[in-house]
C-alpha cells in the first residue's frame, strides 16, 4: 500500500549489466516488431525505460522540461505545493495533454524519487505532469480528505494555458490509485477526465483490511495465504481502529495491540480489553483474527457509521459514478494488495458499462520495478508496451 522503495535483491556486477542488456535489446526488439512505428509507439518505447527505472534513458536527449513548484487550493481553503513539469513546447498557443500523478503512502511525499523521475520522463515525451503534495499520505492514514484534494489539484492543471483540457488524466498508485478512482466520479470532473488509471490499488477498505489482517484473499472460490509486507499490515490495522469514534476504546485497542503491531507479529492474539462501544468491539473482531471468514463477518456486523466511513475509501462504492476511460494494472506477485482487487473492479466497472482494461504484469514488487528476472522480465515487457501505448495515447 506504498510507493516507497522495497528493499532491492543483491545482484552482482555481470548480473547489473546481463540485466541492462537484456532490457535494452528487448526495447530495441519493440520498435522493430511494433509497427508502423507512430510517434505514440516511438515515445511509448522511450517511456519504458523511464518506468523501469533501468536501462538506457533515450528520453534524456529530449529537449529538457520546465519544472516548477506551484500552488493548488484544497477544499478547505488550504494552499498545498504540487510540481509541474511542461514539455519544452508547451504554450498556450499549443497546448499539451497532461496527467496528475497520485503517489501511495510514503514518507517523501510528492518529493519521491521515482514519481519525479517518472515525472520528467512524461515530460520529455510531450505530456505535462502534475504531481499534487496530499498530507494524509505522510502519517500512513487512507483519507476521505484526500479525494477532494486529487479534485482541487486536477482543476488547478485544467485552468493552465499551456494545458489541453480535453487530454488530461489521472494516474493513481497503490492508495493513491484507489483514491483516484473515486476522484474521478466526482461530479466536479467526471465529465472533463479523459481517463483514469490505478496501479496496485485496493477495491474496497473493508476487504483490503480483512486479506491484510487475516494473510488470506479468495480467489477463484478457494481461500488462498499470502504474506503481506509489515508496512500494509500496520496502516489497515491503523486504518480499521481510526473508525472507532470512542476516544477511549481506540487508545484502548491501540495499547492493546502496540507490541503486536509494531513487530508485524499476525495474526494478532485475542486481547482482553475492555471497550465501551460496539464500534470498538466490531474493530477487535475485525484485527484479531486469522480467519477471512470471520474478518469479513466482522465487518458485515460493524456499526454502520464506521461501514459508511469504509465505504467512503472505497472505489467499488463509486465506480458506476465514473464516466471517463479507466485502465487497471496490478502485479499479480502483489504483498501489499492481492490483485484479485483489481479484478473485482475491472469487472464491476464493465458490468455498469464504463470502458475499463486490466493489465496484470509480473515486473514489480507492488508498485516499484522489479526486472532483475529476465526470463520473466522480457515477455512481460511485450504486454507492458501495448498496455501503456493505449495509455500515453490519451494524452501524448
Amino acid at each position: 500500500m506504498t510507493d516507497t522503495d522495497p528493499p532491492t535483491p543483491r545482484r552482482g556486477r555481470w548480473g547489473r549489466r546481463l540485466a541492462r542488456a537484456g532490457l535494452g535489446l528487448a526495447i530495441v526488439m519493440l520498435v522493430v516488431v511494433a509497427w508502423p512505428p507512430s510517434r505514440v509507439t516511438l515515445q511509448t518505447v522511450a517511456l519504458i525505460p523511464s518506468i523501469l527505472q533501468m536501462g538506457p534513458q533515450p528520453l534524456a536527449l529530449a529537449p529538457e522540461p520546465t519544472h516548477r513548484v506551484v500552488l493548488y487550493t484544497a477544499p478547505d481553503g488550504e494552499r498545498l505545493p504540487a510540481d509541474l513539469w511542461l514539455p519544452a513546447t508547451a504554450s498556450a498557443e499549443r497546448p499539451v495533454g497532461a496527467v496528475v500523478f497520485v503517489s501511495g503512502i510514503n514518507s517523501k511525499g510528492r518529493a519521491h524519487p521515482a514519481l519525479a523521475q517518472l515525472a520528467e520522463a512524461m515530460s520529455r515525451a510531450g505530456a505535462a505532469a502534475y504531481i499534487p503534495e496530499l498530507p494524509r499520505f505522510f502519517h500512513d492514514q487512507v483519507d476521505a480528505s484526500e479525494v477532494g484534494r486529487i479534485v482541487a489539484a486536477f482543476e488547478d492543471l485544467a485552468a493552465r494555458p499551456e494545458i489541453d483540457r480535453d487530454r488530461i488524466g489521472i494516474m493513481g498508485v497503490s492508495v493513491g490509485g484507489s483514491l483516484s478512482l473515486i476522484a474521478a466520479a466526482d461530479p466536479a470532473i467526471a465529465d472533463q477526465l479523459a481517463w483514469v488509471g490505478a496501479f496496485g490499488a485496493y477495491a474496497d477498505a473493508g476487504d483490503l483490511a480483512t486479506m491484510v489482517l487475516s494473510r488470506q484473499y479468495e480467489l477463484d472460490g478457494e481461500v488462498v495465504s499470502w504474506e503481506p509486507r509489515l508496512l500494509v499490515r500496520q496502516v489497515s490495522f491503523r486504518l480499521v481502529i481510526d473508525q472507532v469514534p470512542d476516544e477511549a476504546d481506540r487508545d484502548a485497542l491501540r495499547a492493546a495491540y502496540k507490541a503486536y503491531n509494531d513487530e508485524g507479529i499476525h495474526p494478532f492474539p485475542v486481547v482482553e480489553v475492555e471497550l465501551r462501544t460496539e464500534a470498538g468491539r466490531a474493530a477487535q473482531a475485525i484485527v484479531a483474527t486469522d480467519s477471512l471468514a470471520e474478518s469479513q463477518a466482522a465487518v458485515a456486523a460493524a456499526p454502520e457509521g464506521m461501514r459508511d466511513v469504509l465505504d467512503g475509501i472505497s472505489p467499488l462504492s463509486h465506480l458506476d459514478e465514473i464516466h471517463a476511460r479507466v485502465y487497471l494494472m496490478h502485479d499479480t506477485g502483489d504483498h501489499h494488495i492481492p490483485f484479485v482487487a483489481s479484478r473485482q473492479m475491472a469487472a464491476v466497472l464493465a458490468e455498469a458499462g464504463v470502458d475499463v482494461r486490466l493489465g496484470e504484469f509480473r515486473l514489480f514488487d507492488h508498485v516499484q520495478p522489479d526486472t532483475t528476472d529476465l526470463g520473466v522480465a522480457l515477455p512481460e515487457l511485450w504486454k507492458l508496451f501495448w498496455y501503456l501505448r493505449d495509455v500515453a495515447a490519451e494524452t501524448l
